[in-house]
C-alpha cells in the first residue's frame, strides 16, 4: 500500500492508489484512500468509491449514504446516466440489503425515468436485473421477462458481466417454472464464466453463484450446488474475494443443511441480513426440527411471521405433534401463498399432505396430491424430488395394504 499519510499527496495520487485497491479487491485499503481523498475535495467518483468499498465490508448504511450524496452531485453536474447507475445501486441497497421495499421501487423508478430519454448504455441492463430481484420470490415468469430484456441491453452495450449475470437469473426464473434442463444450462455457462476469472464486477460474480445456488436449492440438486459451492470458495480464496458466498449465505446454508452439513448450515442461517432474515430463520428452524429442538425451532419460527414457508414449517411441526388435519391445513395455505406458478416449490406441500391425508382417511386427495408431486418430479428430474414422489407412492400403497408394491417403491425411494 502508498503512503498516503504525506500531506504532499494530491487527489490523482489517491485516486490511482484507490484504483489499485479496488483491482485488488483490498476494500479496506480502498475504503480508507477514498476517505481521504473526500477530506481533500468531494466527488462523486470518491463517493461512488468509498460506498463500494463499504459495501463489500458490511458497511450497508455508509454506502447508502455515500451513493444518496453521489446521487445529488451527479445530478448538480448534469449526469444523468451516471446518476441512473447510482439511483440503481440504491434501490439494490434498499431492497436486497435492507428490505425497504417501498423506498427500493421509488429509487428504482427514478432510475428507469432518467434512463428514458439518454442514449442505450449499461445502465439500461442492469435496471432490469435490479428489478427482476424483487421478484424472485414471488414471480418467476416476471423473472424471466426482465432478466430476458437485460441479456439483449447487454448483448448489445452492457458487456460480458452484465450478460452473464442476466443469463444466469433467466437460468433460475426457468428453474423455477419448472423448466429445470433449459434454466441448469444457463446457470453451468454463467457459473463457469463467474469462477474462470471471465468477469470482473465482484457483484456480477456472485450473483452468477449465487442464483446457481438458488435454482439448486429449489430443484434439490445438492450434488450440483455442492460442485459449484465448492468452486467458488476455492475461487473466492484463490482472489481473496471472500465476501462473495455472504451474498447468499442464507441459500447457501439451505444447501449444506439438505447435505447433512448441519454444523456448518446453522453457521450460514445464523448470519442475517434483513431481506433474508425471515427466510434464515424458517430454515434454521427446519434445521432444529430435523435435530430434534422442537422448542427452539419453534421460538425461531415465531420469529419470522409473514413469510411465505411459515405454514411450511408449521404442517412439518403438525406431523410431529400428530395432528394431521392441521397438517393438511398448513400445507394448503402453504400452496395458496405460492402462487399458480411456482411449479418447484410445491413439491414440499404435497410431500407432506400425503401422509397428512393418509392418516386423516382421505385417500382420494392423497393420491391426488401424489399425481401433483409425480408431475413435478418429472419436470424437476433430480434424485431428491423422485424420491420423495416414490416416498409418497410407498406411504399410498402401504395404506391400501399392498405391501409389495409399498416396499418396492420405498426400496426405490431409499436408492435414490
Amino acid at each position: 500500500m502508498l503512503d498516503t499519510e504525506s500531506p504532499q499527496k494530491d487527489m490523482d495520487d489517491l485516486r490511482a492508489a484507490a484504483g489499485t485497491a479496488v483491482l485488488e479487491r483490498a476494500w479496506g485499503d480502498a475504503r480508507e484512500l477514498y476517505e481521504q481523498a473526500l477530506r481533500l475535495e468531494e466527488t462523486a467518483d470518491a463517493l461512488e468509491g468509498f460506498a463500494a468499498a463499504s459495501w463489500w465490508l458490511d458497511d450497508v448504511d455508509a454506502a447508502i449514504r455515500a451513493r444518496e450524496r453521489a446521487y445529488v452531485l451527479r445530478r448538480e453536474r448534469g449526469e444523468t446516466l451516471a446518476a441512473a447507475r447510482v439511483a440503481g445501486l440504491l434501490a439494490w441497497d434498499f431492497g436486497a440489503m435492507r428490505g425497504v421495499t417501498a423506498v427500493a421501487n421509488g429509487w428504482l423508478q427514478r432510475a428507469r425515468r432518467l434512463i428514458e430519454d439518454v442514449e442505450p448504455a449499461a445502465e439500461h441492463a442492469w435496471l432490469p436485473l435490479i428489478e427482476a430481484s424483487f421478484h424472485l420470490d414471488t414471480d418467476p415468469s416476471e423473472v424471466l421477462r426482465l432478466s430476458t430484456e437485460a441479456v439483449e441491453h447487454a448483448k448489445a452495450h452492457g458487456g460480458l458481466d452484465i450478460e452473464m449475470t442476466a443469463r444466469t437469473l433467466q437460468g433460475l426464473a426457468l428453474v423455477s417454472l419448472g423448466r429445470v434442463a433449459e434454466g441448469t444450462r444457463l446457470l453451468d455457462e454463467g457459473t463457469a464464466a463467474a469462477t474462470a476469472g471471465e468477469l470482473y464486477d465482484p457483484i456480477a460474480i456472485g450473483s452468477c453463484c449465487c442464483n446457481m445456488i438458488i435454482a439448486c436449492e429449489r430443484a434439490r440438486d445438492f450434488d450440483r450446488a455442492g460442485q459449484w459451492c465448492e468452486r467458488l470458495a476455492t475461487y473466492s480464496e484463490r482472489t481473496e474475494q471472500r465476501p462473495l458466498l455472504a451474498l447468499c449465505r442464507a441459500h447457501h446454508g439451505t444447501v449444506l443443511s439438505a447435505r447433512g452439513e448441519w454444523e456448518e448450515a446453522a453457521g450460514e442461517l445464523s448470519t442475517l441480513r434483513p431481506p433474508l432474515a425471515g427466510y434464515a430463520r424458517l430454515r434454521l428452524a427446519q434445521l432444529r426440527r430435523r435435530q430434534g429442538r422442537f422448542e427452539e425451532a419453534r421460538g425461531l419460527l415465531a420469529q419470522a411471521t409473514g413469510h411465505v414457508l411459515v405454514p411450511l414449517v408449521l404442517a412439518e411441526l403438525a406431523l410431529d405433534d400428530d395432528d394431521p388435519s392441521a397438517a393438511v391445513g398448513y400445507a394448503e395455505r402453504y400452496l395458496a401463498g405460492l402462487g399458480r406458478e411456482s411449479t418447484i416449490e410445491a413439491a414440499a406441500a404435497f410431500e407432506l399432505s400425503v401422509p397428512a391425508r393418509i392418516r386423516v382417511g382421505d385417500q382420494r386427495t392423497a393420491r391426488e396430491d401424489h399425481a401433483q408431486l409425480a408431475r413435478i418430479a418429472d419436470a424437476v428430474g433430480t434424485s431428491t424430488v423422485r424420491a420423495s414422489e416414490r416416498s409418497a407412492a410407498g406411504a399410498i400403497a402401504l395404506a391400501d395394504g399392498d405391501l409389495e408394491t409399498a416396499r418396492r417403491r420405498l426400496e426405490d425411494a431409499v436408492d435414490l
